[in-house]
């Protein structure tokens, strides 16, 4: 049972003020079933622009019910905001906004319902859909658009995904109770997701993966809708490029997780798939080939693909360098707290109202 049967939206934001009016504006239209409800904890991440002055002008002028509550955060990273969110958050299901996407209208009663029917699911991906600007977006972004959390996360009518496979961070929904017992047993993430302008990578599925390690199920919902507002800056070879050379550095943490996984289920073979060595070995095998691919590459979509890919794996051999001396350490700390007893941290929303101020 969910309790309350009400949803927290964790919006978290950094310089957020010419996105975050049309953000709020799409939240405050939920079409709720009676006896729902909702909040938004906007998490200000260090914002300079007026941000949470003007997130409380717009929520007043739609005239919304729901409560809004600003939260500072003033330690830069996506992560760090999400998890103060969490914490702040008064209801067990929680979905993650980011300034840039406007929900669908009918998200509180997916989400709920999903959650409500799926008691051993800890975590729901949904489908983000691309908004461009007037001009239209390029034609190579269909190709690589999850990148950008856009496009479907499982299978065409929704329902479970394999285990180890993750979901982008926009529009996630969680539980908060099963995050916070990561966090009561010790649980901290080492990658920091976006800071500031940085395209920093691999919160979302290093929590994803966290939770999968903890025993949740993973569910793909493709009724929880998004869309996602795609910038001139964000729709640039160069851009792209550094997006997926950030999530290949990802990947050496993100595969730590799943070998604990795959160890846990006994499954010994895929386990050792996911060890340096093999990572390292085929990472340098498919970035060879891709060089050898843009070399031979005939057309301009061939030759950026080749490219992407190379960036992707560089990212990964230069995360691996550093990692030889980490990885059993890092082993060490994920079974450390999977198998540690919660130790009862203090987590009501409550302390954190000497920071929230109503819209």
């Amino acid at each position: 049972m969910l309790g309350d049967n009400s949803l927290s939206f964790v919006l978290c934001a950094h310089n957020a003020r010419d996105r975050i009016g049309d953000c709020l504006s799409h939240l405050s239209r939920q079409r709720l079933i009676v006896g729902q409800g909702y909040e938004v904890v906007l998490v200000d991440n260090g914002s300079t622009d007026g941000t949470a002055d003007l997130a409380r002008q717009v929520w007043q002028r739609e005239g919304a019910t729901a409560p809004l509550r600003v939260v500072p955060e003033p330690r830069l990273g996506l992560v760090h905001a999400r998890l103060t969110g969490i914490r702040a958050a008064r209801h067990e299901v929680l979905s993650f906004v980011d300034d840039d996407t406007w929900m669908a209208p009918d998200w509180v009663a997916t989400a709920l319902r999903t959650m409500e029917e799926h008691p051993t699911v800890g975590l729901v991906g949904a489908e983000g859909e691309a908004r461009f600007p007037a001009d239209g977006g390029p034609p190579w972004f269909q190709r690589f658009r999850h990148g950008y959390a856009v496009g479907p996360q499982g299978p065409a009518g929704g329902g479970p995904v394999p285990l180890g496979d993750i979901f982008y961070g926009a529009g996630l929904t969680v539980r908060r109770s099963a995050v916070l017992s990561l966090l009561d047993r010790g649980f901290t993430p080492l990658l920091t997701g976006r800071t500031g302008a940085g395209l920093a990578s691999g919160e979302d599925a290093e929590l994803c993966l966290a939770l999968v390690a903890d025993g949740w199920d993973t569910w793909f919902q493709p009724s929880l809708r998004f869309q996602h507002l795609m910038t001139p800056r964000r729709l640039t070879e160069g851009y792209l490029e550094g997006l997926f050379y950030e999530l290949g550095r990802s990947v050496p943490l993100i595969e730590t997780y799943r070998q604990v996984i795959w160890q846990r289920q006994g499954k010994g073979l895929k386990a050792l798939w996911r060890s340096p060595v093999p990572r390292v070995l085929a990472a340098t095998a498919k970035l060879g080939k891709r060089r050898l691919a843009r070399m031979g590459a005939t057309s301009p979509a061939d030759v950026l693909s080749a490219r992407i890919s190379a960036a992707f794996f560089r990212g990964q051999l230069r995360a691996y360098g550093g990692y030889w001396s980490q990885g059993p350490a890092l082993r060490r700390s994920i079974r450390s707290w999977l198998d540690n007893p919660a130790q009862g941290t203090d987590h009501d929303p409550a302390r954190y109202e000497t920071h929230a101020r109503a819209g």
